[in-house]
């Protein structure tokens, strides 16, 4: 084992705790600038507002076809393998890519609402859309500081320092009482990811070992783009594996609170999945550097020291919300205190994915993309149909059994194939070693 992930080994616990609880101040801060934004503008207003921001979040994690996730697999393996000129060619591919993926999309999109739009309610989207270059710029130079192993410093910029400047802008819109259209107030948002973008590249270029960009770079245009592509479907389809529930529900003749209390089941149930989200990139490359140095010894101490720090987590979590799951349901209204059968399926399928979460990831970093994204799609599609035949009679406790039901029997079939996967590497390794054995021996 290198001395380096040696010590990346002995800080996980304490890097985990600390990239969890930045996660959850960056939710706060964003939950305030939402806030403070609704105030100032007004329910109109902040309609407009809340869809041209929303249109930018959905569109950055589109243009940045997945170069950044992709980079958490294979740059720190370029750089154990000492092939620095494809890690030189690979962070120029990703922000290249995304730069004219952003920029392509901002302009048929800027154009589209400009033709069938009236000017007016098109302005804040197509002032997003000026920041849209930035903000996938962000998640790509956030991905690629994290696969320089700078977990903490990745995550600050990302929950910290990009909402955080919205807020104090925001802030200081409405201490000062200033009057701002929308589209000054997109622009404030679009502030954060401007910052962020330029943070994340300077954090990259000074931690990056030299060669990074003395060498000459080499491209693996193909395999790359093909890889990224696989890695931004699966987070589409992951996103919509969460949601889709109550989608299926607004489709069916129930009563509408049946919907609402779905909508706040999945809200509070899947909080814990930021616990996936904040400490995945911590782990990610790490398995990486395992894979490329064939190095199981090390996989199953980074294995068992998550499965400790994730599954007391999760465990916390089920606790809580079994306990005080109707408070907290009650800060909605008191009829959403109802919801509580379904809040407590809904967390026991989010703390299965979040416990069992870097098996598709190691099923991507072993060429397994298309089992994943395969498994995935039909999980969407098995959720929505039983959703609909077991909700219609059971409202959203029906659906909340349902996303249980489909999450932990995904990743159950995740971590089954992982773990075979894992087995024949494991093997393999020990073949290679006893012929390198018996190869010395022979020559001695």
């Amino acid at each position: 084992m290198n001395t380096k992930l040696q010590s990346e080994l002995n800080a996980q616990p304490r890097v985990a705790v600390i990239l969890v609880i930045i996660t959850f101040i960056g939710v706060g801060l964003g939950y305030a600038s939402t806030i403070i934004a609704a105030r100032i503008l007004g329910p109109i207003g902040f309609k407009q507002y809340a869809v041209a921001i929303a249109t930018l979040g959905v569109l950055s994690s589109i243009a940045e076809m997945g170069v950044g996730k992709n980079a958490l697999k294979v740059l720190p393996g370029f750089q154990v393998s000492d092939q620095m000129s494809f890690a030189s060619g690979y962070w120029r591919y990703s922000i290249a890519t995304a730069f004219i993926a952003s920029m392509t999309i901002a302009v048929l999109v800027v154009a589209w609402n400009l033709l069938f739009r009236d000017v007016e309610a098109a302005k804040p989207v197509a002032v997003a859309m000026a920041f849209l270059p930035f903000a996938a710029l962000c998640g790509v130079g956030i991905d690629l500081v994290m696969a320089n192993r700078l977990a903490i410093g990745g995550a600050l910029i990302a929950r910290l320092i990009v909402p955080g400047t919205t807020l104090l802008l925001l802030t200081g819109v409405s201490v000062y009482g200033i009057n701002v259209s929308i589209s000054v107030m997109v622009m404030l948002y679009g502030a954060g990811c401007v910052l962020g973008a330029l943070l994340a590249l300077g954090v990259f270029w000074r931690s990056s070992p030299s060669e990074y960009f003395a060498a000459a770079p080499s491209y693996r245009t193909k395999a790359w783009l093909r890889q990224s592509i696989y890695f931004a479907i699966f987070a589409l389809l992951a996103s919509a594996l969460f949601r889709v529930s109550v989608l299926a529900l607004e489709t069916l003749p129930i009563d509408a609170i049946e919907v609402a209390l779905m909508a706040a089941a999945l809200d509070t149930g899947c909080l814990i999945l930021l616990l996936a989200k904040s400490t995945d990139k911590l782990f990610q490359p790490q398995m990486s550097i395992v894979i490329a140095e064939s190095d199981w010894e090390t996989g199953l101490k980074i294995r068992t020291k998550r499965r400790c720090i994730i599954g007391g987590a999760c465990a916390l979590f089920l606790l809580v919300i079994w306990l005080f799951g109707k408070r907290i349901l009650g800060l909605y209204g008191e009829e959403f205190q109802a919801a509580y059968p379904a809040l407590c399926f809904v967390a026991v399928g989010a703390s299965a994915w979040t416990f069992f979460s870097l098996s598709p990831m190691f099923l991507h970093y072993r060429g397994k993309s298309v089992f994943v994204l395969v498994v995935t799609a039909l999980a969407n599609v098995a959720m929505i149909a039983a959703t609909v035949w077991y909700g219609t009679t059971n409202g959203a406790t029906g659906a909340g059994l349902v996303f249980c039901v489909a999450l932990v029997t995904t990743i159950l079939l995740f971590r089954s194939r992982a773990l075979s996967e894992f087995d024949l590497l494991e093997r393999e390794g020990v073949r290679a070693q006893q012929r390198l054995a018996l190869e010395s021996a022979a020559t001695d």
